[in-house]
């Protein structure tokens, strides 16, 4: 099965050499799907140059919604562990 359609919806620097980037598109089917891929930069001065690796994972719409849940929760946790880690910081400034 092949894509007949997919849009770049964002994209942001992982590091001076890789890309995130968020496509969206739908299958021969017109079953939509999410695919967020690290994408490499050969030649990072060269605009369009970057390649698509493995690194990455392709949902259909409807696990994109459990993605996103599982994510607002892993968000929650890492706010959560923060919050313990200024507390921390800030109770030992006090002794």
């Amino acid at each position: 099965m092949s894509e007949t359609k997919q849009k770049l919806i964002f994209e942001f620097s992982k590091n001076s050499v890789e890309i995130i980037k968020v496509h969206i598109g739908q299958n021969d089917k017109k079953e939509p799907w999410v695919d967020v891929r690290t994408w490499f930069l050969p030649k990072p001065q060269e605009p369009g140059s970057e390649i698509a690796t493995k690194k990455g994972i392709r949902l259909s719409g409807e696990l994109l919604c459990k993605l996103l849940e599982g994510l607002k929760q892993a968000q929650e946790e890492i706010n959560r562990i923060e919050e313990e880690a200024k507390a921390g910081e800030q109770a030992s400034d006090e002794s």
